[in-house]
């Protein structure tokens, strides 16, 4: 760990790059000054090297300053493919019964499909085929059952797109309940 005797430039411009970094907000270069306890002028000379260092090595990053305040970002040039991806990637539409699909498989995997039709009261052949296309669920294997039906669990990108680090994050029955949908 760094102690004050010991810190340098490399230190400071990581502290303000890890400082903006977890602001969701535009935070003023005067605050950044007295966090740091530095002089405006020196913050503007290590935030004029991140930006540098950014510009230099093509970051996805990028500082933008709007009336003495600062803010990391992604940078201008990967615009264009990152509405691209945005849209294709968190802007996906869910039916009714996708998403009641998806909750029935995140919740009793590794399940196979009549399972879910019992649960469901109807088909969700679509519903299947819609998660796998949108790679939120996968075929675990087979059930050593007759006819070796597959089972279906949730995938990698379930969690992140959900924000999840496991299932085990999942709300409890209980917690879904003491939630009140107005």
């Amino acid at each position: 760990m760094e102690t004050p005797k010991t810190k340098n430039k490399a230190y400071y411009k990581g502290l303000i790059e890890a400082i903006l970094f977890i602001e969701s907000e535009a935070i003023p270069v005067k605050r950044l000054s007295e966090l740091l306890d530095m002089e405006i002028k020196e913050v503007r000379a290590l935030i004029n090297e991140l930006k540098e260092t950014y510009e230099k090595h093509s970051s996805g990053l990028q500082i933008n300053e709007y009336a003495n305040t600062l803010k990391l970002s992604t940078s201008i040039r990967y615009a264009d493919f990152l509405k691209g991806y945005y849209k294709s990637r968190h802007q996906q539409k869910f039916s009714k019964t996708s998403m009641e699909t998806l909750a029935i498989i995140a919740y009793k995997q590794p399940i196979i499909k009549s399972e879910i039709e019992d649960i469901r009261g109807v088909s969700c052949d679509n519903a299947i085929k819609d998660l796998m296309e949108k790679r939120l669920i996968k075929v675990m294997g087979r059930r050593k059952v007759p006819g070796n039906p597959m089972e279906y669990g949730t995938t990698k990108e379930f969690l992140e797109y959900f924000g999840l680090k496991s299932t085990k994050e999942l709300p409890t029955l209980k917690e879904i309940k003491e939630l009140s949908f107005e």
